[in-house]
């Protein structure tokens, strides 16, 4: 690991985590006008609201133990490490199972509440358990500075999963396409999940630790709540409009909220390659200044990033999806913008892990997340996914406020105050003022684009010197 951190550095690994996200998820856009013409746009919300109780479940079944990961690293080393990292494994496993035993004897009832036939919700207990393996092993990856691996993994996954839900989807009858494109997420995962499995406990040679799984509860405990309250923020719109409204609708906007996260695999890209590098520096109260000079560079470039994309997505949405999608084009600017407000939110949740405030990062989300809840319960009947998506962007400002006030409360900023962002939501305000003035006027927006793109570059080359140099500093403060 170590070795692997000399060679790079921030940038480079930003940048390889990025361009592999972008070719990992670009299968998925690649592959959505085939599914969207296979499935119904009520097939294409349960699809999509499966992943939604996935997340749920193997959160909340397996005790959500890879939140801890980040303290483990840094409190256990070397051969230690890999033992605790095996022993929660079999915490996580044990937790699944019983619950998983509670969910198949209320098989009936479970089924009915969640709208889904027993089949399905058989297939939701097994694929909450092999995507938080997985996720778990991803994590693991990611923690470690182990780039490479990270990509080649999730494409194999992302790749066979598409394939496999095809060709089942062409065999099986037309009314059970949704199940086959369930299926064909959940195979690969069972094949990557064994073998992950048998490679861990190789190496750890660890079933049980009182003391880790100690470590591990106190911790990860918290973290569930947390990553509840993300799940409600970024996806229970999804669950209300099924509930509220139907599937058609749950479904535009599924397919919508998807294209709208299309900065998120750069978002994902550069916090995956700021993690390893953020603990490396923050340990030196010297490098702090070069921590805030790296932020306001990061915020800078994912700006022009948001507004790039929002002003060419309408043309792209109507090229991935038929006609019976394009009534969600509206809301893909409200999607997006909130992503700026998350990304930022990231640097305070990544200092608050760090300095084990896990409590206060539930506390956050878990407010952000009932305020998403009720401005839904509000809008989603008089507006539906319009409402759902405004209210997207509208939580994600509050939970940007919530962490900048509790961050200055808790000493946990690393000097990032508000002001370092001042700048980038004016230009992001501003921008989608801009974009929901021109509308239809596509020539116009695309050249708006084109000169964001140019921008782009302009502003990453003038900061290439900024992370050479804290490349320099880093290898030498090590």
């Amino acid at each position: 690991m170590k070795n692997r951190d000399h060679k790079n550095n921030l940038l480079s690994s930003a940048v390889v985590y990025t361009v592999g996200l972008v070719l990992i998820r670009g299968l998925g856009f690649i592959s959505a006008p085939i599914f969207t013409n296979l499935l119904t746009p009520a097939d294409y919300g349960i699809s999509s609201t499966f992943a939604t109780w996935t997340l749920l479940m193997q959160t909340v079944f397996s005790l959500y133990t890879q939140g801890s990961l980040v303290a483990a690293l840094k409190d256990y080393k070397g051969k230690e490490y890999e033992r605790y990292v095996s022993s929660v494994l079999t915490l996580s496993s044990v937790c699944f199972l019983l619950f998983s035993v509670l969910f198949l004897g209320n098989l009936g009832w479970m089924s009915r509440l969640l709208g889904y036939t027993r089949f399905i919700s058989i297939l939701l207990i097994i694929s909450a358990y092999v995507s938080f393996i997985f996720n778990f092993y991803q994590v693991k990856l990611i923690y470690e500075g182990k780039d490479v691996p990270y990509i080649i993994s999730s494409f194999l996954v992302s790749l066979s999963s598409i394939v496999v839900s095809y060709v089942l989807i062409r065999i099986l009858p037309e009314d059970m396409a949704v199940d086959g494109r369930l299926i064909g997420g959940i195979v690969p995962l069972f094949v990557i999940t064994v073998g992950y499995l048998v490679v861990q406990y190789r190496r750890g040679r660890c079933f049980y630790s009182k003391e880790f799984w100690k470590y591990a509860v106190e911790l990860s405990i918290p973290m569930i709540f947390t990553t509840l309250a993300n799940v409600f923020l970024a996806q229970i719109a999804r669950l209300m409009l099924q509930h509220l409204t139907g599937e058609h609708e749950a479904g535009i906007y599924s397919f919508a909220y998807t294209l709208g996260e299309v900065p998120s695999f750069i978002r994902l890209g550069i916090f995956n390659a700021w993690l390893p590098w953020y603990f490396r520096m923050v340990s030196n109260e010297k490098n702090i200044p070069d921590i805030i000079e790296m932020v306001r560079a990061l915020s800078r470039l994912f700006c022009i990033i948001i507004l790039g994309f929002i002003f060419v997505s309408p043309e792209v949405y109507r090229i991935l999806s038929p006609e019976s999608y394009w009534e969600g084009i509206p809301i893909l600017m409200y999607i997006a913008a909130g992503m700026y407000f998350y990304f930022i939110t990231c640097f305070y949740s990544v200092r608050f892990q760090y300095d084990k405030k896990n409590k206060w990062i539930s506390y956050i989300t878990m407010f952000s997340a009932v305020v998403n809840v009720i401005l839904n319960f509000v809008l989603i009947p008089s507006y539906g996914f319009i409402g759902a998506a405004v209210v997207s962007m509208v939580v994600y400002v509050v939970l940007y406020i919530a962490y900048l006030f509790l961050g200055r409360k808790n000493n946990s900023m690393d000097g990032i105050t508000g002001e370092i962002f001042r700048v980038d939501i004016v230009l992001l305000t501003v921008g989608c003022g801009v974009y929901y003035v021109l509308g239809d006027h596509a020539g116009i927006r695309w050249i708006i684009g084109v000169a964001l793109g140019i921008y782009f570059i302009y502003y990453l080359l003038n900061t290439r010197p900024l992370f050479k140099s804290l490349q320099s500093k880093e290898k030498k403060s090590e």
